[in-house]
Parts: structure tokens; sequence; C-alpha cells
């Protein structure tokens, strides 16, 4: 759906484009014709894959969260409410997908420098289904699990769900990430510890503006930690974050 969008676009002469990649791989034929016509492509949000462009001596600006740098955050709050030596395991997104691997480097780090045993690392796809059969499982294979660490608020409230079906709620320290407002209400009673709010909505004003300025260079977006003390500051869209734009 993407690649057909962005070849109406070309075909449609505009001189610039601001672009959030479903996937970071497909477009790059598309990428190459906009090079071509010389028209401005700004990556905003999951990155496109930098070996296939550099293959290509294809050069995008993008525009973004430092996820690895988040995750890293968010991990070393995890493991402040742990012990050395305890178990954790990790909720991926999809594989191949920058933005889950980013934050899972992340994780692991942060995790690991604190002496915490990473025992699984799993990719759910950002859902929910998948994530609470995939925890369900990790229950009884690992009845020590102590933490879980999630790449997405949808996965998290998966394993939320799978903690809670098992009954032990309050004794899994559970992390997400992206501040969507299906995780809110476990922020809110506890069952969540954290979340990171990443403001999609300025990663749009960014790559329009370097859209309209140079067309050069990456440029960081803010995130914040989301906790329950401070969650009233970091409100969450109504829309689901996963939704992708064109400009």
């Amino acid at each position: 759906m993407q690649r057909a969008f962005l070849r109406q676009l070309l075909a449609g002469h505009v001189s610039g484009i601001v672009l959030a990649p479903a996937d970071g791989q497909a477009l790059l034929p598309e990428l190459l014709q906009a090079r071509k016509q010389g028209v401005c492509v700004v990556n905003i949000g999951s990155r496109l894959d930098t070996r296939l462009m550099g293959n290509k001596q294809l050069v995008i600006p993008w525009v973004g969260p430092d996820n690895r740098a988040a995750a890293k955050d968010v991990a070393e709050l995890l493991a402040g409410r742990l012990s050395k030596g305890d178990q954790v395991a990790i909720l991926a997104g999809r594989p191949g997908d920058t933005s889950s691997f980013e934050r899972v480097t992340g994780f692991r780090h942060a995790l690991k420098t604190a002496g915490l045993k990473v025992v699984a690392i799993e990719a759910a796809g950002w859902q929910q289904d998948r994530a609470e059969a995939i925890v369900a499982g990790w229950l009884k294979k690992y009845p020590n699990l102590k933490g879980i660490a999630a790449a997405g608020d949808n996965m998290a409230v998966g394993a939320l769900m799978a903690i809670e079906a098992a009954g032990r709620q309050n004794r899994i320290v559970v992390t997400g990430f992206d501040n969507l407002a299906s995780a809110r209400p476990w922020l809110r009673n506890g069952q969540l510890l954290a979340t990171v709010e990443w403001f999609p909505e300025k990663q749009g004003i960014y790559g329009i503006n370097k859209v309209m300025g140079n067309c050069k260079g990456n440029q960081y977006t803010p995130v914040a930690l989301v906790t329950v003390e401070n969650m009233d500051r970091y409100p969450s869209p109504g829309m689901s974050r996963k939704v992708r734009y064109f400009w």
C-alpha cells in the first residue's frame, strides 16, 4: 500500500515527502526513483534499512527518537526494582523492524549491566494477543521470572493480562514503550511500572521543516520516561501510534 502511494506521489512530481515507513526495506525502488527525480525524502519514526541504502549510496535524512537510549532508561528503572541475578525477559516487536532492534538492544545492555539474567527474548510483532500467549508460556517455563521489558505498550498489556490470568499480579515488574492509551489504566494502577513517550507528532513537524530546509542530516526528537507519578503531564493521544502518515 505504501509503495503504491509513494509511486503516485512521485508521478505527481512532488518536491518533498515525509515518510514513516511500515517496512524498512520494501520501499527501496521508489526511494531510488525519488533520488533520480531530485525529490527530498525525509524518514521519520522507524528507520529505513541503512545497510541497503548504503549499498546503493542512498542518503536519506532521518528524524526520530533515540530508541536505544530511551530503552536503556526504562530498563534501568525496571532493574532498580529487582535484585542481581533475577530472571527477566524481553518482548520484541516485529523481526527486522529497526525500532524494535534498537529498543531490544538498549534493554539487553541495561539489564545485563545491572546483573540481571535475560532468560528469553521473543518477537510478539507489536501484538497484544501474541504477547499474552508468549508470556503465558514463559510463566510456566520460568517460574522465577521477575521482570519483563516490552518494546511496545500493546505487548506490555498482553504480558500483564497473562500475569493476571496466572494470579501473579504485582510479583513481576513490567515496562512498556510508546505511551499508548491502552496502557494507561495499567500504569495508573501500578501494574505497569513505566512507558516511554516519544512525541510522534513532533517528528512530523521536524520532518516538514527539514523538507523545507536543506534536506540534510539526522535529528533526534525528544523522549520522556512516563510513570504513575508524572503520567498526567504526558497524555496519550486518542489514536493508535501505529497509524502511518505521509505528508
